[in-house]
């Protein structure tokens, strides 16, 4: 037996809404969680006379507040929760995902929203402002233990370096090849160059120093040569370079026990409060999908106008899926100056 479709037009009403402003987040959330409707641009059927509304006393709200309607699309609120996305994001290495099961019957709140998830943003900055500062001096205690290694054999103080008047010195390195071309013309250099180790990647590491008067002349010289000069001094380190690398050693050890217990407190606080952010990160996510939502609808100081496109044979399905109070719905009959768009229904065949 062939498997086929039988393809038709299923039939569309125009649903007219009007709701109180306070209700819109609901209303809007409803109408997306509902997913099967082509929402038009309500201001446009107010302002072309195609949106309805029964003249009754209960009505009266909502037909004042034609006279004086504005569009949805003034909105600025979904660049900021998208940034608040972003934050979350980056706390938990993009693993947050959309899940709306999470807030299914959860009243949305923005405003409190907003603060919760930026009080929550806050907190975890404020204790990885500690780890970030502890991983920084670790990160420059490493240097510098890089810096003062190659200068351990050097039996002299670095405050004689450093106080030496009319002079300067710098610590870096050159590959094998430009080390070799050092050799050819170091005696054009106005400077005394001292070979004092290699790096990992083979590099040879030179203690240059150099008479202030001949400085721009050896760093010429230096330049051509490819000179990487190397990071780490500090001028506050003025022992023997021997001394400054056993300080800097425990230093560093005391660093890493140090952030090693900050990152563990840290990941232990975002698995335990990770609930918490994906429930804030899918209130944001919706909460900017009722924003997209909100610029096809119009506004009066009370109220909200929604315009819509509902199959015909969901209308009572669509009915009982909003949750806002007091709400003004009014099925209309398309005129025939209205563009009804086309919805394919899909019935599959065996």
């Amino acid at each position: 037996m062939i498997r086929g479709v039988n393809m038709a037009i299923e039939k569309l009403t125009l649903v007219n809404i009007v709701g109180e402003k306070k209700d819109i987040n609901t209303f809007a959330k409803d109408i997306y969680l509902f997913n099967d409707v082509e929402i038009i641009d309500a201001l446009t059927e107010i302002e072309e006379g195609r949106f309805v509304i029964p003249v009754t006393e209960e009505n009266v709200t909502g037909i004042l507040g034609l006279k004086n309607i504005v569009s949805g699309k003034k909105s600025k609120n979904q660049k900021k929760y998208e940034t608040i996305i972003q934050e979350l994001q980056k706390l938990y290495s993009n693993s947050l995902a959309e899940d709306f099961n999470l807030i299914l019957d959860k009243d949305l709140n923005p405003e409190l929203t907003l603060k919760n998830s930026q009080d929550f943003i806050k907190q975890i900055n404020d204790k990885s402002t500690e780890l970030n500062f502890n991983q920084k001096q670790l990160e420059e205690t490493e240097k510098s233990l890089e810096y003062y290694s190659y200068l351990s054999n050097i039996d002299l103080p670095m405050r004689d370096l450093i106080d030496l008047s009319n002079f300067t010195f710098k610590l870096g390195s050159l590959t094998v090849d430009n080390a070799n071309r050092l050799k050819l013309v170091y005696s054009n250099i106005p400077s005394l160059l001292f070979h004092v180790g290699d790096t990992q990647k083979s590099e040879a590491v030179y203690l240059v120093i150099s008479a202030t008067d001949f400085q721009s002349e050896t760093d010429r010289v230096l330049k051509a040569l490819d000179f990487k000069e190397i990071e780490g001094f500090n001028s506050a380190y003025q022992s023997e370079p021997e001394q400054i690398v056993k300080m800097l050693n425990e230093k560093k050890k005391a660093l890493e026990n140090e952030t090693s217990k900050l990152r563990t407190a840290l990941d232990q606080v975002l698995n335990k409060e990770r609930s918490s952010a994906e429930l804030y990160y899918n209130e944001l996510s919706m909460l900017i999908l009722i924003e997209a939502i909100k610029n096809d609808l119009a506004f009066s100081e009370e109220s909200f106008y929604f315009s819509g496109w509902v199959p015909t044979s969901k209308l009572s399905e669509f009915k009982s899926c909003l949750k806002a109070q007091d709400l003004l719905i009014q099925f209309q009959e398309p005129s025939s100056d209205i563009k009804i768009p086309t919805k394919l229904k899909n019935n599959w065949l065996f």
